[in-house]
């Protein structure tokens, strides 16, 4: 998401050169999942199931783009307390990595979608790569088999996934929809939606969500140890490695 205003603003940004907000913990996976899945979305996916390793030569130079992002000046304090949406309001950064359901934290400091933020896709990392990956975090709805209600269950559940709810969801949270045939409450998301059927996109699991509970800990602390203290990134990655390969050898 990026922020529109006067020309005056956009030269006091360059002048600063930052232009990405870098997230602390919890958001500290976020960088590694944008530039791993934008390098090789298909070596994102071994990593999360555990058929590639964090110390992998791939993943060392991928942390190593990190590390020279982070020494041009590219990224906001990850230390700073102050929330990342007052960050683009006060123009210290000028984009932030976050998916549709942010709309609403930027409501909270009075920024409007289509007039003082947008949205777009982040391009991939490697040219090559013939698909443009796209996180989503997702997770089930279920209605317990053996509840005394499961009738009554599977009937919200069917309403809450149609095409009314979904709509009136978009439209009280501002967010986009997750039915593709609801219609999202603005016109950013609208054209966003539409964007992203077109095949050259690909759709996979947000980190948080994707990698085992313990892997997740201790790729937040390495991660926020990284991005604090940036420097040779192996430490941190045999960090996380040696809590995976714990992981998976009871999994």
């Amino acid at each position: 998401m990026g922020r529109d205003d006067d020309g005056r603003r956009h030269a006091r940004r360059r002048r600063h050169r930052t232009v990405l907000n870098s997230g602390g913990n919890p958001w500290a996976f976020v960088w590694f999942q944008i530039l791993t899945a934008g390098t090789d979305v298909e070596l994102y996916n071994d990593l999360v199931s555990g058929e590639a390793k964090f110390t992998d030569p791939e993943v060392v130079d991928i942390m190593n783009v990190w590390l020279d992002m982070k020494e041009k000046g590219y990224f906001s304090d990850p230390g700073s307390k102050t929330p990342g949406e007052t960050q683009i309001k006060d123009q210290e950064v000028a984009m932030i990595p976050f998916g549709t359901w942010y709309a609403s934290t930027l409501d909270t400091v009075g920024l409007e979608s289509g007039t003082d933020w947008g949205v777009f896709p982040i391009p991939n990392v490697n040219p090559e790569q013939e698909v443009i990956p796209v996180a989503i975090e997702t997770a089930p709805a279920c209605v317990p088999e053996k509840s005394a209600q499961r009738e009554l269950g599977l009937e919200y559940s069917e309403w809450w996934m149609g095409t009314d709810a979904q709509t009136a969801w978009s439209e009280q949270q501002g967010n986009l929809p997750f039915n593709p045939n609801a219609t999202a409450a603005t016109e950013e998301f609208q054209k966003i939606g539409e964007e992203y059927t077109d095949p050259k996109y690909t759709f996979y699991l947000r980190y948080y969500e994707a990698a085992p509970a313990p892997i997740l800990t201790s790729s937040l602390d390495q991660f926020t140890g990284f991005m604090t203290n940036p420097g040779d990134p192996m430490p941190f990655l045999e960090g996380i490695q040696a809590t995976a390969d714990e992981y998976w050898s009871e999994h």
